[in-house]
């Protein structure tokens, strides 16, 4: 695809390689850029907040969107009598970089959606209806990272207890840290099965 290019954005075609997967994991503050070429880089989710938009910049017509967020609730929150602590309130700007774009992003595209199948093709200025499939996991990632907590490396331990992570209201922020092997093997037990318990639905979304 030709090059494209908005206001602080811009494509480059290039082969991934492994510096680009340990960029895109290089969480602002807690792991360190990665050097590409002659630039720097680190978790690209910090500036974009249009996370669909690239793959209707490279012609999609239709998006699975697989998110983190899980909709439910798996624990009752204590009263709260005290200001939150720094984790809780990391928690809260981590949510709304990682998780909270995504969910805007797909309400405005149904909105869009909604708007363009009500217009006349010659009405529509470019805008095209985009089939969209938006998977969520069964189980709530937070309280599965609360639950592993005692098995954070001490140093990690440390550096959580002093932000005040172990407070309910810091789950989403231990979850985002929490790079544990028990913890990844639960994730990805998880993502098996909600794969299998959803591939019914991919069919028929890429198949209809």
């Amino acid at each position: 695809m030709a090059g494209w290019g908005q206001m602080r954005r811009r494509n480059i075609n290039t082969p991934l390689t492994v510096e680009h997967v340990m960029a895109s994991a290089a969480l602002p503050l807690f792991f360190p850029p990665i050097q590409i070429d002659e630039d720097w880089y680190g978790d690209g989710g910090i500036r974009l907040v249009s996370p669909l938009a690239p793959a209707l910049l490279l012609g999609a017509n239709r998006i699975l969107a697989i998110s983190n967020h899980y909709v439910g609730r798996s624990c009752e929150l204590r009263p709260v009598t005290e200001p939150p602590s720094p984790a809780t309130v990391l928690s809260s700007l981590y949510n709304a970089v990682f998780l909270d774009q995504l969910d805007h992003d797909v309400v405005e595209m149904q909105m869009i959606n909604k708007l363009v199948h009500e217009l006349p093709p010659e009405r529509r200025m470019g805008f095209r209806e985009i089939k969209l499939l938006v998977i969520r996991p069964s189980e709530d990632i937070a309280a599965i990272a609360y639950e592993l907590r005692h098995q954070i490396p001490p140093t990690l331990h440390h550096l959580l207890g002093r932000l005040g992570a172990g407070d309910i209201g810091s789950q989403d922020f231990l979850s985002t840290v929490l790079f544990q092997t028990t913890f990844i093997e639960r994730m990805i037990q998880v993502g098996e099965r909600d794969g299998e318990s959803q591939a019914p639905r991919i069919r028929r979304f890429f198949e209809g």
